[in-house]
């Protein structure tokens, strides 16, 4: 029987058919799709901003992040608002419980991903577990809070 430490939950996106997770901890909370405000000068990764409990948050499209075609936000879509430990994101997915010891870290598959956290194995096929610190460069959250700034001068 699993114990909670040696569980790790996990928050899953789909992209083109592969599935892709988070770890949890890095999730503060989940929230409907909403609309975004478009940010003019930033990454072409960021989606917007949301106003989310009255902090500005960027969303990102991770899918653009691995050069997939653009999917449009749907209605039954949410945002989850992430932390790094230099940034709060907005990303969309669902969330769903792994075994810590199911994730395979050591496989060939990841050499070259700095974005790849591991791999998890599940009946309806593999995770590739996204690592959100590396999600994006220090420039992009330096053109990010440029054009933030900007925005925010315009109002």
């Amino acid at each position: 029987m699993l114990g909670l430490r040696d569980t790790m939950h996990a928050f899953t996106f789909l992209l083109d058919n592969t599935l892709y997770a988070l770890r949890l901890e890095t999730v503060e909370r989940v929230v409907p799709a909403a609309d975004l405000t478009p940010l003019p000068g930033a990454p072409a990764v960021v989606l917007g901003l949301l106003d989310f409990e009255g902090r500005i948050v960027p969303v990102v499209d991770i899918r653009a992040r691995f050069r997939l075609p653009v999917r449009e936000m749907g209605v039954e879509d949410f945002i989850i608002i992430a932390k790094t430990s230099r940034k709060t994101l907005g990303i969309l997915g669902e969330v769903i419980n792994v075994a810590e010891a199911d994730i395979d870290r050591g496989t060939g598959v990841l050499l070259g991903s700095e974005y790849i956290e591991g791999v998890l194995r599940l009946d309806e096929g593999l995770v590739l577990i996204h690592d959100l610190e590396s999600f994006l460069s220090l420039e992009e959250e330096k053109s990010i809070a440029g054009a933030m700034a900007e925005m925010g001068g315009k109002r």
